[in-house]
């Protein structure tokens, strides 16, 4: 395998305390086969760059002068690759079971698979929601009015929950998450890049779903594993990431669903916001120790409110 076979592209904002390990556990678990990395640096201020140029003096890096973005940093990076393929890796995860060689196997015997991705896990090894379905009203609304976690077992209201069931298999799926993700570089010659209005959330999500209907499988491999430090409940939504998930999410329905599913998906979202409302109000209330955190997301759920009325 060639040198330029394989890049591993990272986007980095700020992640001093992940992106270093990130990096080590590349190298402890990709033995077998040539690669380079290029880190796409997003303006960060906590000296992160500075890090791993000291560190790790061979991986090249893109230095933007303000935060444009994940799709837009990723974008910027597939323009300085020439790869048979690319891994989108977030700098919040360490590679396990030597899962890139494992990745790049597959791709190399089944022509195809555009798009394949790991087995994705919180640090207690748990699972993290990782061969994951397009987002629907339906499972929305089981989510809104918490019936995934009264009904769990529920072949309807269930759905989603189990997504976050343990499983190692291997299985195609709708899409896969943006944390650890494999592409063919002829799947971004065929469909294009991110499109970069996503800022944050369902960048992939939309890459994927183009990519499947232009016929390439998405496969999630089940001997394949990494951590990922964000994605876990540890890490809440505070008020920014809440206003860009509900801006996303919109986005993803105006481009690909019908005019009558987005207006459902805003009367969900409203719902969403009042429940929320209440229950974080309560929870701030309550807990001084939660305080913070519902204060932001107190002014998230509040401010998307403007988000629906587009």
């Amino acid at each position: 395998m060639n040198a330029d076979d394989i890049s591993i592209n990272i986007v980095n904002y700020n992640n001093i305390q992940f992106l270093q390990n990130c990096i080590k556990s590349i190298y402890e678990n990709t033995k077998k086969i040539n690669f380079s990395i290029l880190i796409i640096d997003n303006f960060s201020s906590d000296n992160s760059i500075e890090l791993i140029e000291k560190t790790f003096p061979t991986i090249k890096i893109i230095r933007n002068n303000k935060n444009i973005g994940f799709a837009k940093a990723q974008n910027t990076g597939f323009d300085k690759v020439d790869s048979r393929y690319i891994l989108i890796l977030n700098p919040d995860t360490l590679i396990l079971d030597n899962s890139i060689e494992k990745m790049v196997l597959f791709l190399d015997r089944n022509p195809e698979a555009g798009i394949v991705g790991p087995i994705i896990l919180n640090p207690d090894k748990s699972n993290q929601c990782t061969g994951i379905t397009y987002p629907n009203n339906v499972n929305l609304l089981s989510e809104t009015l918490f019936l995934d976690r009264f009904f769990p077992n529920n072949r309807i209201f269930g759905k989603h929950k189990k997504t976050f069931e343990p499983y190692r298999d291997t299985k195609q799926v709708d899409y896969l998450q943006g944390s650890c993700l494999m592409i063919r570089k002829k799947v971004i010659e065929e469909i294009g890049i991110f499109d970069e209005d996503f800022f944050m959330y369902f960048e992939e999500t939309d890459f994927c779903y183009r990519a499947k209907r232009k016929g390439w499988s998405i496969t999630r491999l089940g001997d394949c594993s990494i951590i990922h430090f964000g994605g876990g409940e540890t890490g809440y939504y505070d008020e920014f990431r809440l206003l860009q998930y509900t801006r996303s999410l919109i986005l993803f329905y105006k481009k690909h669903y019908s005019i009558t599913a987005v207006l459902a998906l805003k009367v969900i979202l409203s719902l969403r916001n009042i429940t929320r409302l209440i229950l974080w109000l309560l929870i701030g209330l309550t807990l001084r120790n939660r305080r913070k955190e519902s204060k932001s997301r107190l002014k998230g759920y509040f401010k998307s409110f403007k988000l629906l009325l587009d």
